[in-house]
């Protein structure tokens, strides 16, 4: 019905009210566009919903009582270690990783995008490496290529390369000792020793030569090593 034709039925002499004939003919009009802009509305804020949990999506990667190997997203490979996880989201930043336990990495190699991976009180960031970093107490061991160990991504933090290693001490990123011997006198390796420890380390065996390499072990973990390979037995006094 057209506006003329609605107000002609409408017509009685000395009552006819036009804006109430308006309101009426307007009325009609508004009950047939609301349902479907709610329709449209609502179609719109699924879609929206939709997209933000899809893009917010995180895959997640674990090993129980066994370890296990997966490749992530961009390519690089993981070796988790038992009771370890970690999670990405692969639409956000593929390359931006989260961990618990103990993981080691061999990263894709990718120079404009720099991989980090985050775990309690550590940080580390690298362009393609090979690394192995622990949580509980914080430290990594880096095998290949070069890392910035911090505490947090807003941080300052050390730098390491090849066969470096570190740990968090009082909330402060450190770099471990590294030793390398090659037929080395046992009194020559003993004084070294006591010298990086601040311990004094004595043997009364003498004429023994060690060759070997300690990367990140603690000093209880070195003397034992050492008197496993050479048959002697090693004296700590402070």
């Amino acid at each position: 019905m057209d506006s003329l034709s609605f107000v002609a039925g409408h017509y009685q002499d000395g009552l006819f009210d036009s804006r109430k004939a308006y309101n009426k003919l307007v009325g009609k009009h508004r009950q047939v566009v609301f349902p479907w802009l709610v329709a449209a509305a609502a179609s719109v804020a699924i879609g929206v919903f939709l997209i933000t949990g899809y893009r917010n999506a995180r895959k997640e990667y674990f090993a129980y009582d066994v370890t296990q190997a997966f490749t992530l997203p961009d390519g690089s490979g993981v070796l988790i270690f038992p009771g370890s996880s970690l999670s990405v989201q692969p639409h956000r930043n593929p390359r931006a990783v989260q961990m618990s336990g103990t993981i080691r990495f061999n990263v894709a190699k990718d120079a404009t995008h720099p991989f980090t991976v985050t775990a309690k009180n550590a940080f580390v960031e690298v362009l393609g490496t090979v690394f192995t970093l622990s949580d509980n107490p914080p430290e990594v061991e880096v095998t290949e290529g070069r890392v910035r160990f911090a505490t947090s991504a807003v941080t300052d933090g050390i730098v390491l390369i090849k066969g470096e290693s570190a740990e968090i001490k009082d909330g402060v990123p450190q770099k471990k000792p590294a030793f390398v011997f090659d037929n080395t006198p046992l009194e020559e390796v003993l004084a070294t020793l006591s010298d990086a420890f601040g311990i004094r380390l004595k043997s009364d065996i003498k004429g023994k030569r060690l060759s070997a390499e300690f990367r990140g072990e603690s000093l209880e973990e070195i003397v034992q090593l050492i008197e496993d390979a050479l048959g002697v037995r090693i004296s700590m006094e402070d």
